[in-house]
């Protein structure tokens, strides 16, 4: 895991600079700054709360990583030089993740590095970087930045539209949390002291184990509010996890969503790599290697071996096992005489194809937050306004 480090150094120029740096260790940072930043440090400390936010929110920021990448594009289709424009990215960038991995990039193709190795190094996205080290010399590299870019800023609506979904219910409950706190602390303790002081009988088993419940919380304050603080972290850190992660991603409609999604990534880097010069067999294992799902490095691989034993792409692509839309689409690519057009429009077919889906998820994701958030409602009436009804009602 890497830790976010504020540094104060003074450039090759004599000019004092502050920023934050990303690295496992002090010594680590202190050898990026020197030796690959080629400044001279002098401090180095680190910053907790960067940290923090840079392990909730793993990687780019999206918006960050668009935009310069399609600077970058147009820089290089003007014919620019590329050091310039690095340095000039720095600037326009705000996400200190991203700036370093500028800079990081910048050194090693100053050193000479293919755009690959470079970018791997600066610690890019590998799919980012094979589908930019793949057509590196065929000067298709503009518009393989302009399609990675395109890509990223879909993928971003689509999380973006999910977390509006989810908003509403993650606000219920978070604004139900805090009103149980606060009911434990304050309000069943005072109830339960109201119903002993009018000397009420028996009280109903569940509102009386709540009334003691209350009581033990209050009784134990301090540590029972820092276990209140930490339990919401706690359920961040455990949704985070990989285990996690993967069962939602195995769901029936958020599964499909995503397989459609990097299908429509892929294919349509496939078309930019062969319409580059790119063999197949060589786009095919750079797609392996870019793919993140099972599903889809699955098909990539197999797809390179049916065309190493000499099957034509459009014979083997039904043979590596991809869906029938996909083997349609590449048999009409094929007839069409046009392979590459072909091929792009599949990938704008997929891309429909998510946005059609995402749409009627949102839908589907909206009544169960609101189902949820109505669950949410009758578990807090439960805990608190339920002993108090209960009680009242058994002493009359």
């Amino acid at each position: 895991m890497e830790y976010a480090w504020t540094h104060r150094s003074r450039g090759a120029d004599g000019q004092l600079g502050v920023g934050t740096l990303f690295a496992k260790s002090a010594a680590e940072a202190h050898f990026r700054l020197h030796h690959r930043l080629a400044r001279e440090p002098l401090s180095i400390r680190l910053a907790p709360w960067q940290t923090l936010r840079q392990w909730l929110k793993p990687g780019f920021d999206t918006r960050d990583l668009v935009a310069f990448y399609r600077a970058f594009g147009r820089r290089l289709e003007r014919g620019q030089a590329i050091q310039p424009g690095l340095e000039q990215a720095q600037e326009f960038v705000s996400d200190p993740r991203l700036i370093q991995s500028v800079a990081l990039l910048a050194h090693g193709l100053k050193e000479g590095q293919r755009l690959g190795i470079a970018l791997r190094g600066a610690g890019f996205p590998e799919r980012d970087a094979a589908a930019l080290d793949a057509v590196g010399d065929t000067g298709r590299l503009p518009d393989t930045l302009q399609v990675l870019a395109a890509d990223l800023e879909r993928r971003a609506q689509l999380a973006r539209s999910l977390r509006q979904t989810l908003q509403m219910p993650l606000t219920v409950a978070s604004l139900l949390y805090i009103g149980l706190y606060f009911a434990l602390v304050f309000f069943l303790p005072t109830m339960a002291r109201f119903y002993h002081a009018l000397g009420a009988g028996a009280l109903p088993p569940m509102a009386a184990m709540l009334f003691a419940f209350a009581d033990a919380f209050r009784s134990h304050l301090v540590l029972t509010s820092v276990l209140t603080l930490i339990f919401p972290v706690l359920l961040l850190c455990v949704m985070r996890t990989p285990a996690v992660r993967e069962m939602w991603e195995r769901a029936p409609l958020v599964a499909e969503l995503l397989e459609r999604s990097e299908l429509a990534s892929l294919w349509a880097a496939f078309a930019t790599l062969y319409d580059a010069g790119i063999q197949i067999e060589e786009a095919c294992r750079l797609l392996h290697a870019a793919a993140t799902r099972p599903s889809t490095r699955r098909w990539f691989a197999a797809l390179g071996r049916e065309l190493r034993a000499g099957w034509p792409l459009v014979k083997a692509v039904p043979r590596a096992g991809f869906p029938h839309h996909v083997i349609r689409a590449v048999q009409a690519a094929d007839s069409g005489g046009d392979l590459v057009a072909g091929l792009r429009a599949l990938a704008d077919s997929l891309t429909e194809d998510v946005v059609h889906l995402s749409q009627g998820q949102e839908h589907l994701v909206r009544v169960l937050a609101t189902v949820i958030a109505a669950a949410l409602v009758a578990g807090f009436f439960l805990l608190t306004y339920y002993p108090i009804l209960a009680s009242t009602f058994s002493q009359l």
